[in-house]
């Protein structure tokens, strides 16, 4: 906590389960977690958090974390392509969602139903 504070980060990135971090990606923009290191430095603390959290007992679950974990690192990859040149497209909510549901893909283990239920919950401008 004391690293995300030096930094300016909000502790609710890390620590909370991740919708807050999302919403913020999604529906308000990058914002304040637009610089490249920044969703860096959040994938890296939550991944931190989760384990601490799973490997000391605390009831805790791995599905939403690594939803989270997926959807930072999809905005830290449209990030890039932007900051190279590869991705002209100011939003980069695709990425975020394409993040979402490959690690959920990845916890369930049920690739069409994850991909079907990420399409259910992201709604239509990302399902067609």
């Amino acid at each position: 906590m004391a690293l995300a504070w030096s930094v300016g980060l909000d502790v609710r990135h890390v620590l909370g389960m991740g919708d807050w971090t999302l919403r913020q990606l999604l529906v308000h923009g990058p914002g304040d977690v637009r610089a490249l290191w920044l969703l860096l430095l959040i994938i890296v603390g939550k991944m931190l958090a989760t384990a601490f959290t799973v490997q000391s007992g605390g009831s805790a679950g791995l599905l939403f974390p690594s939803m989270m974990l997926g959807g930072v690192a999809g905005a830290a990859t449209g990030r890039t392509l932007q900051l190279r040149g590869l991705y002209e497209g100011g939003d980069i909510s695709v990425f975020i969602v394409v993040g979402v549901a490959s690690a959920r893909v990845g916890m369930v283990g049920v690739p069409m139903a994850a991909i079907a239920m990420s399409l259910e919950i992201f709604g239509p401008p990302y399902g067609r």
